[in-house]
């Protein structure tokens, strides 16, 4: 790809207008998703460091030169723009839309042209075990990119659900589960994004509490492109700029009620 051929597709990436949201049909309809933000990898705590340093430059061509070296940053405002672009909002769980939303934001994401798409893939995990633990394990399992005390989020978040479901005589838990955001920093940064959807169904038959399950685990990593980012970084910085301790916050739901359970807030 030429120069001029990278820019004139960040061009209509980036003046893409927001889409209108399409009807929402389905009996899950406002069922919370949930989202969480991480960021890990070797580099992670210089990306912490430049986002401290960004917001204290007080001269904005020495913030400029921060942002056009901070890949962190700079995967975090890209992401931030498909996700304003697509009225995505992880803080508000109980957005009636906020699954359609959600994958207006992931096709974005994909389109940017400064990612490339290393794989999007499904897996689904069907289990009609008594014990819940080892379940909640194989799924924890298929996050990629996750360091060993990161998947102790997702542990905790599934867990949650499958007290839910287990503690009733007779009831069934379908839930888009969790959003959960990565991004990776080390020689190469690279996002993760993952999504969840679990049936759960515990009931008592004939004095014997059977468990049913079924999760749906979708995963996408997106490899950054450095080498582009010279070019782009000026025309990012003048649309906007998102630090990676704010993206951080604003893609992590906040339980704040029990309306929904199902929260992970664990950062690397």
């Amino acid at each position: 790809m030429t120069e001029h051929e990278f820019l004139s597709q960040l061009d209509t990436w980036l003046h893409a207008p927001a889409m209108p949201v399409p009807r929402q049909l389905g009996a899950d309809a406002h069922t919370p998703l949930v989202s969480s933000a991480i960021l890990v990898g070797s580099k992670a705590g210089l990306a912490l460091a430049n986002a401290k340093a960004l917001k204290a430059a007080t001269d904005d061509e020495a913030k400029f030169n921060i942002f056009k070296n901070d890949y962190a940053c700079a995967c975090s405002t890209i992401l931030d723009i498909a996700r304003q672009k697509a009225g995505y909002n992880p803080t508000k769980p109980d957005d009636p839309k906020g699954k359609e939303k959600f994958l207006d934001y992931l096709n974005r994401v994909q389109k940017a042209p400064f990612f490339t798409l290393t794989y999007a893939e499904r897996e689904t995990i069907k289990s009609e075990s008594r014990n819940y633990d080892e379940l909640i394990n194989a799924i924890a399992d298929t996050f990629q990119g996750l360091v060993e005390e990161n998947k102790k989020a997702v542990v905790s978040a599934l867990s949650g659900l499958a007290k839910v479901a287990a503690n009733s005589e007779s009831t069934k838990q379908t839930k888009d589960l969790f959003v959960q955001n990565v991004i990776s920093a080390s020689n190469q940064y690279s996002v993760y994004l993952y999504t969840c959807h679990v049936d759960m169904e515990s009931a008592t038959k004939k004095g014997v509490k059977e468990k049913q399950s079924l999760f749906e685990v979708s995963t996408t990593k997106l490899d950054f492109k450095k080498s582009l980012w010279p070019t782009a970084a000026r025309k990012v910085y003048d649309i906007t700029v998102l630090a990676i301790d704010d993206w951080l916050d604003d893609n992590t739901t906040v339980a704040e009620s029990n309306n929904f359970k199902l929260c992970l807030t664990e950062r690397a």
